[in-house]
């Protein structure tokens, strides 16, 4: 682990246990999301990121508070 990086689930070396999951998502839905918000594309994509990254680390245990 390099120096300063956080003791996180995601800081940590991955294991052979890795597993990779996806969702799709229609353009339509963004857009409906990015003008309902007054954002772009882009931002509706990185809220819907940023929020299941969260959701993942609160599920196993992680205290997200104060994280940026």
């Amino acid at each position: 682990m390099l120096a300063g990086t956080p003791s996180w689930r995601l800081g940590r070396n991955p294991g052979p246990g890795r597993a990779l999951a996806w969702v799709e998502v229609g353009l339509g839905g963004l857009r409906r999301a990015k003008d309902k918000l007054a954002g772009t594309v882009n931002d509706a994509v990185l809220a819907s990121v940023a929020g299941a990254l969260g959701g993942y680390l609160r599920s196993h245990g992680e205290d997200t508070a104060g994280v940026t």
